[in-house]
């Protein structure tokens, strides 16, 4: 129902920005003259009109005067209206590192509230780069949105490696490739690059980028034996030319330039034999230049150091 202009008497609240018709009762032949404050007149229709009321909170007036048929002015018929304006605080936009949780909520009272994701709560869990928003409901009946942007920045990708063993007092440099603004290792330094003997410990290092994310990677470095070398031999390798596994290499081998290494099928034929220098890329699953089938093979590994040979097996699979 369309509120109507009584003397003396407040008229209902009102919204700012909202659109609202008054009237009064029609009397025939009758012309009324309209007067508002802190809103726009959008309509008049004589004996009612539609205003759109300004944002300002605030007291506004509505004056309306009668002229009869004959000419006759009647007394100013006037009422007041209460303009409420809230507004809906989210907060300035925020960010949060890749992988972690911010917790978005309204820094104004209200009576409900509705996100743009559905929710209805008074406050949501977000870890997706975007726009929120949410609208709520005041005392009074009054709305208003708000909406905050969340930005997401990428932790540092990075690697130490595959754990890996030093031999014969040899030092090793971890180095993880990836420039950034801090640098933390289990060790206590603080640089790029560290050099370190065997450890049986794990070492560690925290990498924070320019953003402020950071990421933690681990690498095992364990002194020589031939139980830990042997821990380093593949038991398999797929040589279909598919680059990916397509040799049997033996990484460690290149820190026994005279260690040998004999390969056997399951009848005790040699079918790869070297005598140093393993080469690097590995075997490539081939006798004199052969394809060898997919089976079961054998190796014996002599480092050459006086430590009892390795020996096991290996699935070459097609």
């Amino acid at each position: 129902m369309m509120p109507y202009i009584m003397k003396g008497q407040n008229l209902p609240q009102a919204c700012g920005g909202s659109k609202v018709r008054y009237e009064v009762d029609e009397i025939q032949g009758s012309v009324f003259q309209w007067e508002i404050t802190g809103g726009t007149l959008l309509k008049d229709n004589n004996n009612s009109i539609d205003i759109k009321w300004d944002s300002k909170e605030g007291i506004h007036s509505i004056t309306v005067t009668q002229h009869n048929s004959i000419g006759c002015q009647a007394n100013p018929v006037y009422g007041y209206v209460m303009i409420t304006s809230p507004t809906l605080t989210l907060g300035g936009n925020t960010t949060i590192c890749d992988g972690e949780t911010d917790t978005l909520k309204a820094k104004t009272n209200y009576q409900s509230i509705t996100w743009s994701n559905g929710s209805r709560e008074p406050f949501i869990l977000v870890n997706q780069q975007g726009y929120y928003k949410a609208e709520a409901t005041f005392p009074g009946g009054c709305k208003a949105q708000d909406s905050i942007y969340l930005a997401v920045n990428p932790k540092p990708a990075f690697s130490l490696g595959k754990d890996t063993i030093v031999c014969d007092g040899q030092d090793i440099t971890l180095d993880p490739r990836i420039v950034a603004s801090n640098y933390l290792w289990s060790t206590g330094e603080t640089t790029q690059t560290i050099s370190l003997k065997a450890n049986r410990d794990k070492i560690w290092v925290r990498i924070t980028n320019n953003d402020g994310c950071s990421s933690v990677d681990t690498i095992q470095i364990e002194p020589c034996s031939v139980n830990q070398l042997q821990k380093l031999v593949p038991n398999g390798f797929t040589p279909n030319n598919d680059n990916d596994n397509d040799t049997w290499r033996i990484d460690v081998l290149v820190k026994y330039p005279d260690a040998s290494v004999a390969i056997y099928n399951r009848w005790g034929q040699v079918v790869y034999k070297t005598d140093k220098n393993y080469p690097s890329q590995g075997w490539d699953g081939t006798s004199n230049g052969r394809p060898l089938p997919m089976d079961t093979y054998f190796y014996v590994i002599d480092l050459k150091d006086g430590s009892k040979p390795m020996m096991g097996s290996i699935n070459l699979i097609r």
